[in-house]
């Protein structure tokens, strides 16, 4: 089936509606219809393809959707379709050829041609323009009342006769610009001794009546509008040539095009100049006179803020419903010359040549949009293209065309308004254009003003913030020297002494209260600022980074109420800033010894007061990274003939966390041992917990813990080697109280845990004698340097250095990373470890270990808290093997323990220090071990 044009045109429009060509490849390839022969369809088809622009499906599809028919789509492009067409039809260019490119701001003369019934009228509705006093008088400049319109007949023009001047009267000078009828040139005026632009009609003597009489009337109308926004004309006449001229004001070769393309000016600047215009024009339009083009070089800027309005050769004079144009050319048809600069034409000037005061608001609205966007509304270098773009494609709003240029809302849509295809829906006259632009100035002269107050609230913020911030990091320096005296001083220690420890105390609240106090002000004045200027983005800023600091500090205190209403302070003030810091996303590269590793990730959740592992990923094998969110994971690492390895890893807020594992045998680590890796993790900072220390970052080295505390049985192996060296030495190493013994020598003559001293009441229900249950308890009732003789023992036995924790392997073992309070979270629960609360008062008694499965610390370490209390040792153990000094030693036991009914004991941070000769019921050890090797890949 061969297609005709009409089907081919309208495919093509088809394909710009839906977006896949631009109006520039629309009217290229419409215009270019009329070079095919053939089916049309099938020349438009190898176009596309050939240029690129649909591929054969798309056309396909077009095909489909024009044969259908009914589309909504296709409607629009057949309505664009008949505009263009109409344009083609009415329009033409006159001595301008369609291909050839042109200047968007060049002037040209359009040809409109109609069949009578569809010639429009000069106007829509009648024109009567206001009085004079209507229109606003520009500051103090005053002019005088003048009601009538301006009326220069065509007759009158042809017969004027002007007087001829001599020549000798002007000394020319350089010539100044040249157009389609004149020469423009600086003139010397004799008699008044002044300077003058004079313009001359090039070929007086050739040229017609018509060009003569255009010549007289842009003189005769330009002098008839006085206003201080009009270029005046000074005097019209012959010279002894007979050559036309008049004579007007001379300014600087300044124009609005110059200092739109230089960029110097303000865009306040540039709508006072905008204002003037508007003024100049409603004047003209109240005088019945429309410019038909106002364009930036026609707008001359004076070197002391005059604003000129040129070029009125191409005026029209309204008169009421006046026919529009020549009359018919021949019978049922008519012609109407439009002239301009079609980047400037109104959309009702090019497809009807309606000339009204709206098309020089239009002309005023694009250069409004020019000036917001340094871009044209719309642009081509076919005339055609151009005005079909005009009259059928809205422009793109100034802030979504040119975001970078921070564009006033209220400026993009006065532009807009100006710049609506329907006139009626522009602004009523220019005066109300001027009066808009002018509360647009006035409402900035406002924002300045709150503007400055702003910043000057802005300035007292920030130097307050400045001493907060500094007076902050001095309250921490002073609460670390407060805390360090507070331990150098004993509690039995001279007043003089602990006075130095008060001051330092005094000291450090007295710059935390000052510090709150700057906090405070810094936010009010902030506030203040914004109270003035909601969008100033550096209080937004600063109150964000105030809040910030607080974040911080209440989430390396744990305080969670402070984090959430310092967080949530942040997320409003924040312009971005903050946005990647508060989301905390970091990284973990990770790599074991041996590699070949399978990782598994956890992350911490919690649930029913436990902080529980959830599997969120299984990245691979080692080495590998991976991204994290922020906060508390647990790593699995397996690999075959190796021990699965837990790791704990708390990334902090955006860390890069680098960490290599170690990897060790079930024959390295031992059966009853737990393997904690090497790293860093914080240690102490609980204030809740008695005794606890100031937080710091530990680094250990790899260890082995034993799972459980000792137990009878494990304690009994070593009386009983002991006894055999030393019969009479060992009864001084049985776990006893004040009261009793808890071990006795059986019948076989080893030493055995005591039923009858162990259990007693409603708990023997619960763990019967003769199960054993007692071999299986905590030993307890042993001195440190019991226990320090017990880890030299077993070292000596099995080859490898036993000894007691340190506190810091202690509390590592039983926290992890992420500085938790309790072995399983951050939650108290009394059932969920062996302690004072556990079981009802009638079972206050021990229990053998593991019994309480919560009681697990992020490694697997087990009854941290609850079972015993522990014994540690410090890191300098030369000073405990003297006898002399064993009645001095202190040693701090770690954990709760069966007895303790002090809800803070049970907390990881509780510290209790205790003379190494003490006995008690509720504490007693357990023993690490540290790899003497690894297993190499």
């Amino acid at each position: 089936m061969k297609h005709s044009a009409e089907d081919a045109k309208k495919l093509i429009f088809l394909a710009r509606e839906k977006g896949l060509l631009s109006t520039p490849q629309t009217i290229q390839i419409t215009l270019q219809l009329e070079e095919y022969t053939g089916d049309m369809v099938e020349r438009v088809r190898e176009h596309m393809l050939t240029a690129g622009w649909i591929t054969e499906d798309v056309f396909n599809e077009l095909c489909g959707a024009l044969e259908q028919g009914g589309e909504q789509l296709l409607d629009a492009a057949e309505a664009s379709l008949d505009m263009f067409q109409t344009l083609r039809e009415t329009v033409s260019l006159g001595s301008h050829h369609e291909e050839e490119p042109f200047s968007l701001r060049s002037p040209v003369h359009l040809t409109l041609s109609f069949q009578d019934e569809e010639k429009p009228p000069a106007v829509e509705k009648e024109f009567d323009p206001p009085a004079f006093e209507e229109t606003l008088q520009l500051d103090s400049v005053r002019t005088d009342e003048i009601t009538e319109t301006v009326q220069i007949s065509q007759a009158e023009a042809a017969e004027w006769s002007p007087a001829v001047i001599p020549e000798k009267r002007y000394q020319i000078g350089k010539e100044l610009g040249r157009g389609g009828l004149g020469v423009v040139a600086e003139a010397f005026d004799h008699n008044l001794g002044r300077k003058v632009a004079r313009k001359t009609l090039l070929t007086n003597k050739e040229a017609s009546k018509q060009e003569l009489r255009m010549f007289i009337e842009e003189a005769r109308l330009t002098g008839q509008l006085e206003h201080p926004n009009i270029m005046p004309v000074y005097e019209i006449g012959m010279l002894e040539d007979e050559q036309l001229y008049y004579t007007m004001r001379l300014l600087p070769p300044n124009n609005l095009e110059q200092a739109i393309n230089e960029g110097k000016l303000s865009v306040l600047q540039f709508v006072r100049l905008l204002q003037q215009v508007c003024m100049g024009l409603e004047y003209a339009h109240s005088r019945g006179v429309v410019h038909r083009d106002i364009k930036p070089a026609n707008i001359i800027l004076g070197q002391f803020g005059e604003v000129l309005i040129l070029d009125w050769g191409t005026a029209k004079i309204l008169e009421p419903q006046a026919d529009l144009g020549n009359a018919p050319t021949h019978p049922g048809h008519a012609t109407q010359t439009i002239k301009g600069t079609p980047a400037y034409m109104a959309p009702e000037l090019i497809k009807l040549g309606l000339v009204t005061p709206y098309i020089d608001q239009y002309a005023l609205g694009v250069i409004l949009y020019e000036i917001l966007t340094g871009e044209m509304p719309v642009y081509s270098e076919n005339i055609y293209t151009l005005m079909f773009q005009i009259c059928s494609q809205e422009p793109i709003p100034p802030r979504e065309r040119a975001p970078e240029r921070h564009i006033p809302e209220e400026l993009e849509a006065i532009c807009l308004k100006m710049l609506e295809k329907d006139p009626d829906e522009r602004f009523a006259s220019c005066r109300e254009v001027h009066d808009r632009l002018e509360d647009f100035l006035e409402g900035t002269k406002e924002k300045e003003r709150r503007r400055q107050a702003a910043l000057d609230r802005m300035t007292e913020a920030t130097e307050i913030a400045g001493r907060y911030h500094e007076n902050r990091a001095m309250a921490l320096w002073l609460k670390e020297d407060w805390e360090k005296a507070q331990k150098e001083v004993k509690p039995w220690e001279a007043l003089d002494k602990k006075r130095k420890v008060w001051d330092k105390e005094r000291a450090y609240h007295s710059c935390m209260q000052e510090t709150i106090s700057l906090f405070g002000e810094a936010i009010q004045k902030y506030d203040q600022a914004l109270d003035h200027d909601p969008s100033n983005k550096e209080a937004r800023r600063g109150l964000a980074d105030l809040h910030w600091s607080r974040f911080l500090e209440a989430e390396q205190q744990h305080d969670e109420l402070a984090q959430i209403y310092h967080r949530d302070l942040v997320k409003f003030y924040d312009d971005g800033h903050y946005e990647r810091l508060l989301e905390g996303k970091g990284s973990l590269t990770i790599d074991t010894n041996p590699s070949g590793a399978n990782v598994k990730i956890y992350r911490y959740e919690e649930q029913d007061c436990q902080l529980v592992p959830v599997l969120i990923d299984e990245p691979g094998c080692t080495p590998l990274r991976v991204d994290m969110s922020m906060g508390s994971h647990l790593i699995i690492l397996e690999k075959e003939g190796f021990r699965d390895v837990r790791y704990p890893l708390y990334l902090n807020r955006c860390e890069q966390a680098d960490v290599k594992v170690n990897l060790y045998t079930d024959e390295q680590i031992g059966e009853d041992f737990v393997y904690i890796p090497a790293g860093s993790f914080p240690y102490g900072g609980d204030k809740e917990a008695p005794m606890s220390e100031g937080l710091r970052y530990v680094e250990l080295d790899d260890f082995f813990i034993s799972k459980y505390p000792i137990t009878f049985a494990q304690y009994a192996d070593y009386l009983n080697e002991k006894g055999i060296k030393n019969p009479d030495l060992v009864k001084d190493y049985i776990p006893r109280s004040i009261e009793e013994e808890f071990m006795v020598v059986s019948e076989e003559g080893n030493y055995i845990p005591l039923y009858g001293s162990l259990f007693s009441g409603k708990i023997k229900e619960r763990y019967p004698e003769g199960s054993k249950f007692e071999f299986q308890l905590p030993v307890f009732g042993v001195t440190w340097f019991e226990v320090f003789e017990y880890c030299e023992w077993r070292s000596q036995r099995e080859g490898k250095t036993y000894r007691l924790p340190t506190e810091e392997e202690w509390e590592k073992a039983s926290s992890g990373c992420d500085n938790r309070l309790y072995p399983w979270g951050n939650s108290f629960e009394a059932t969920f470890a062996k302690t004072g609360l556990a079981r009802s008062p009638d079972e206050l008694q021990p229990e053998p270990v593991g019994c309480f499965v919560q009681d697990t610390s992020p490694y697997g370490v087990r009854d941290m808290v609850g079972t015993v209390a522990e014994w540690t040792q410090d890191s300098d153990v030369e000073k405990v093997k003297g006898a002399n000094s064993r009645r001095e030693y202190t040693s701090v036991q770690r954990g709760a323990g069966w007895v303790a009914s002090n809800v803070l004991s049970y907390r990881i941070g509780s510290r209790v220090p205790k003379n190494g000769e003490m006995r008690s019921y509720n504490c007693g050890f357990r023993v690490v071990t540290i790899p003497e090797f690894s297993k190499e890949s």
